[in-house]
Formats: C-alpha cells, sequence, structure tokens
C-alpha cells in the first residue's frame, strides 16, 4: 500500500518549515541583541557606580583633610 503525497502539500509543509526557521532565527536573534544591549548598559551603570564612588571616597578624603588642616 503506497501513500502518495500531492505536490500542494509538499509545498504547504515547505513554506511552514522555512517560515518555522525563520521565526525561530528572528527569536534568537532578537533574544542575543537584547542580552548584549542589557551587557552594555550594565557595564556603563557598573562604570558610573564606580565614578561616584571614587567621588565620595574624594569627597571624605577631602573632608578629612580639611578637618585635619582646621585642627592644626
Amino acid at each position: 500500500m503506497s501513500f502518495k503525497v500531492s505536490n500542494d502539500f509538499r509545498k504547504h509543509v515547505n513554506i511552514a518549515f522555512s517560515c518555522s526557521r525563520h521565526l525561530v532565527w528572528s527569536f534568537f536573534s532578537g533574544f542575543f541583541c537584547t542580552l548584549i544591549l542589557l551587557c552594555i548598559l550594565c557595564s556603563l551603570r557598573y562604570a558610573f557606580f564606580v565614578h561616584e564612588v571614587i567621588n565620595l571616597i574624594r569627597t571624605l578624603a577631602g573632608v578629612e583633610n580639611l578637618s585635619k588642616a582646621s585642627a592644626i
């Protein structure tokens, strides 16, 4: 018993597979682009945080130096 598949059915299956591949590729490329952007934003946020901590340390050191200078 042979089962014959029509050409129209094959065309529809091929179209469905190509669409699903395109959707999977779009999802993963969008996911990785979002991941890269989040990494860039987090690194910028971390750099800004480090800059603020350094400024705070400098300010505190300046206040300490002023208090030592005024005590003399």
